[in-house]
């Protein structure tokens, strides 16, 4: 009895005095209790990201899922933001309003196939059914769905600018649009297939770069277009998707110009426009839609990373990253907050298994130590400002590239999962 009494007040004094707390599993349903520090995060939180080291494993979907549901039900999130083309989640957004409408839930493998295949699993169609369920329930509040991210087929943008001269009778709109499609080459086709065709098209995939002019005079007309979209007396929803299509363009052909000479600023460059596209959509929407904010750690992370390949020694490096995180939180200061998911041993059904980190100086090994030693089982939710994690750097997963930073400048919360397998399909 003595000995059981022991290792209760070990275990006690292991998750309340080191801000580890242990989680029963995954499923679903959860007690308020269990999450009680999520609570405490994001309870002034305007914008809660929750992050993940890469896409496509189950247990990072499952627990998504779950934090989501304790976000929605009990704090009042109504705004999903996803690292995802924004008009792709146009399908999804459709999806969940039909929802509110009716007492059916329809099934949402259809719309999870518009969008990239590391959604197109189980764990993802749950999610749509889960927030189903609620908007089924919740017609007059529901949660909305959108996207942020640049990658969009070219020919997207240029349908949705497009309605542009169809809706507006002013004639500076549609010479700007015409002078888009002109030197807009990808613009100029309807199709993968078909851009593939094109000799531009192919130089544009073997170098990712386009010819300079050309690059030029697109940037121009789509600069040009903007300015006079700004100014139009066209519909205010209409004009917002517009602009959204315009600005992605223009910086969808930018990142493809950076990434041949330049990666750092390139990828910058995408996370500035997904914070950007993130604010837009939270100030529409701001006035009874706090946001959640869904993508890679390192996008959701408060301060730049340091991202280094699996070869710990080695010294080629990529340095300040900045995140879309940490542009959020220069415009909201805490009112963003930000929840890392995290693992020992992690599959991905895109990028199979990541390396294990198994070091003493890898937080996701120390979370593995500790939950075996003190038996707080496979899920914990950690406070990465408690002295000890905070104290020095560590690494963590982030895909096959590992970081190596302190987890307590860049996360308000970490959800930590022991084994994450793979993402199983439909």
């Amino acid at each position: 009895m003595k000995i059981f009494t022991i290792l209760m007040l070990l275990t006690c004094s292991v998750y309340s005095g080191t801000g580890i707390y242990p989680i029963k599993n995954l499923e679903i349903n959860s007690s308020p209790k269990e999450l009680a520090f999520i609570t405490k995060i994001a309870k002034d939180a305007q914008i809660v990201g929750i992050g993940e080291s890469g896409h496509g494993s189950q247990g990072y979907n499952k627990a998504r899922t779950k934090l989501i549901k304790h976000l929605v039900e009990r704090m009042g999130y109504r705004l999903i933001l996803l690292e995802e083309g924004f008009d792709k989640t146009i399908a999804v957004n459709k999806y969940l309003k039909a929802c509110s409408k009716n007492s059916n839930i329809p099934d949402p493998q259809n719309i999870l196939k518009k969008l990239n295949s590391i959604y197109q699993n189980k764990s993802s169609q749950n999610l749509l059914e889960y927030l189903c369920r609620f908007n089924i329930k919740h017609p007059k509040d529901p949660v909305v769905f959108q996207g942020i991210d640049i990658w969009e087929d070219p020919w997207t943008f240029r349908e949705i600018i497009k309605k542009a001269t169809i809706l507006s009778d002013e004639e500076n709109i549609k010479k700007g649009y015409k002078k888009a499609f002109k030197n807009c080459f990808a613009w100029q086709v309807d199709s993968l297939e078909e851009a593939k065709k094109l000799p531009s098209w192919k130089y544009l995939l073997e170098t990712w770069r386009l010819p300079v002019e050309e690059h030029r005079r697109c940037l121009a007309a789509l600069f040009n277009l903007d300015f006079h979209i700004d100014g139009s007396s066209i519909k205010l929803k209409i004009k917002f998707h517009i602009k959204h299509a315009i600005r992605v363009a223009s910086v969808f052909e930018r990142f493809r110009d950076l990434n041949v000479f330049h990666k750092i600023k390139a990828l910058n460059l995408r996370d500035d426009m997904q914070a950007y596209l993130s604010m837009r959509w939270f100030q529409r929407f701001k006035e009874n839609k706090k946001t959640i904010l869904l993508a890679h750690n390192i996008h959701v992370s408060k301060f730049q990373s340091n991202v280094v390949p699996s070869d710990h020694g080695s010294t080629n490096k990529w340095v300040n990253v900045r995140s879309t995180g940490e542009n959020l939180r220069a415009s909201l200061g805490s009112g963003y907050k930000s929840i890392a998911l995290t693992g020992y041993k992690v599959s991905s059904s895109r990028d199979g298994d990541y390396p294990v980190l198994k070091r003493n100086d890898s937080l996701d090994y120390k979370l593995k130590k500790i939950s075996e030693r003190y038996k707080l089982g496979n899920y914990l939710v950690v406070d990465p400002k408690k002295n000890w994690i905070k104290k020095q750097n560590w690494w963590m997963h982030n895909e096959s590239l590992p970081m190596y930073q302190n987890p307590s400048e860049q996360f308000d919360a970490i959800f930590f999962i022991k084994h994450s397998p793979a993402a199983v399909g439909f």
